[in-house]
């Protein structure tokens, strides 16, 4: 029986909040307190974005363009069996040019590049080592980045954010009691 090995990886969301909060409003500048607070969540990441690559160089444009798409055809047809939804799979760059290699002090025209560049969202992390492994296998120049994330990323640093403000105030509220003033409310938060 082969055993699975499996990595974690985390996230941590932080926010710092800084909270300004005054004893007197009349003398504001000279009775303010300032303080800063920290909010972290540690999450395990459930999506991942990979960058896709796939670049030819030929004499023709037509056949650098022709080899490049009928990859990328490719590619995008094995993603279609591990992304969920449409959104998954977006080409976010395309590009044609003159290719150049630097040969003996000059520059030596090589043929011409395509070039196209795909972003992939996987949601399903056990299938990450199968997909990559059939990535490579095909014509694509390389994966270019891996990043892992958490699809509620906006609500979880929202969180952050709370647990960062509550921190600040715990510190503003034993600073004013330690000075033996009075905390007013916060006149701004950062």
């Amino acid at each position: 029986m082969k055993k699975q090995s499996t990595s974690m990886f985390f996230i941590c969301l932080s926010s710092i909040i800084l909270i300004s909060s005054c004893g007197s409003v009349s003398k504001e500048s000279e009775n303010r307190i300032r303080v800063s607070g920290e909010g972290k969540i540690r999450i395990m990441p459930d999506q991942v974005t990979l960058t896709i690559n796939t670049t030819f160089t030929k004499p023709r444009m037509v056949d650098a363009v022709r080899e490049t798409q009928a990859t990328v055809d490719t590619v995008i047809a094995l993603l279609q069996k591990y992304g969920h939804q449409k959104e998954d799979i977006k080409t976010s760059s395309v590009s044609a040019n003159k290719d150049y290699q630097y040969i003996g002090n000059t520059n030596k025209f090589i043929g011409y590049q395509a070039q196209q560049t795909i972003d992939f969202v996987l949601h399903d992390l056990s299938k990450f080592t199968e997909l990559t492994g059939k990535l490579l296998e095909t014509k694509i120049s390389g994966i270019g980045s891996i990043s892992f994330d958490h699809s509620k990323a906006d609500s979880i640093l929202r969180e952050a954010d709370l647990i960062a403000y509550d921190d600040a105030l715990k510190s503003a509220k034993k600073l004013a009691s330690r000075a033996d003033v009075k905390r007013k409310t916060a006149i701004s938060v950062q």
